[in-house]
């Protein structure tokens, strides 16, 4: 009960720590692909458009510095020293489990920084899990491979038998894996709706979720943040709603209220 607390206590001190931040960079479209992911119940969101090459001949500084062939050698570079250096961890511990995390968890990263990709914590009404937390990418052609390593993590990290084993779920029209039992955190679910792959922390987020994916219509406070961004165009968004987040630190950390 005390680790549910502290955990709660810091997911609120990093949540308020960002609140009021709102930041973005130049990118090719007019607004943020997955912006009616939030609703809302949400407190705080952080979406991007996925990175892409850097264009040379771009007008936007920032993106004309990452082209620059030295740049993009050095960080060619680093990722191929990672890339050993995973590899020598993962000779020298060994074992089946070991092995697939170094292959599948690198290409989850690597879809959500390439891909779409929205990151909410909202307010669900439970007083014993206040908050739900969701991930979506829109991986387009690429949902197959992702939801497959998905799978596999997640099959060989999680128990064969028991309360807590990986089972199978469809839930209106999606494919998900979920533990036969929640943990005190709340639910989690991991799978796939369309070309969307989906986590989610909550028993009711996934149902809210997939509504919103089907309707893709922005929240009022989504529209005004990107409103509000001093460039035209914008890549990425970190926004959270300051008032709503202290009202529920209020609510369920007495001490602070």
């Amino acid at each position: 009960m005390c680790r549910l607390k502290c955990v709660w206590h810091s997911a609120m001190l990093i949540v308020l720590l960002l609140g009021g931040l709102t930041t973005s960079a130049s990118a090719q479209s007019s607004k943020l692909k997955l912006n009616y992911v939030p609703g809302d119940n949400t407190l705080a969101v952080v979406m991007w458009d996925g990175w892409s090459e850097p264009d040379p001949q771009s007008t936007n500084r920032t993106e004309k510095l990452l082209a620059e062939q030295s740049l993009r050698d050095f960080f060619g570079d680093l990722k191929k020293e990672v890339d050993r250096s995973v590899a020598t961890q993962v000779q020298r511990l060994g074992g089946e489990e070991i092995n697939v995390i170094a292959s599948t968890v690198p290409l989850l990263f690597h879809a959500a920084l390439t891909h779409p990709t929205t990151l909410i914590v909202e307010e669900q009404g439970n007083g014993t899990n206040p908050i739900s937390v969701a991930l979506v990418i829109d991986a387009g052609k690429d949902i197959g491979q992702l939801s497959e390593a998905a799978n596999k993590l997640l099959l060989k990290t999680t128990p064969k038998e028991g309360p807590f084993r990986a089972i199978e779920e469809s839930l209106n029209g999606g494919k998900f894996l979920r533990p036969e039992r929640a943990e005190s955190g709340g639910l989690i679910r991991v799978g796939s709706y369309g070309s969307y792959f989906i986590v989610t922390v909550g028993e009711e987020l996934t149902s809210t979720l997939m509504k919103r994916l089907d309707q893709k219509k922005p929240a009022a406070f989504v529209d005004q943040a990107l409103k509000d961004l001093p460039v035209s165009r914008a890549q990425m968004l970190v926004h959270a709603r300051v008032d709503r987040l202290i009202d529920l630190a209020k609510k369920n950390m007495p001490e602070i209220g």
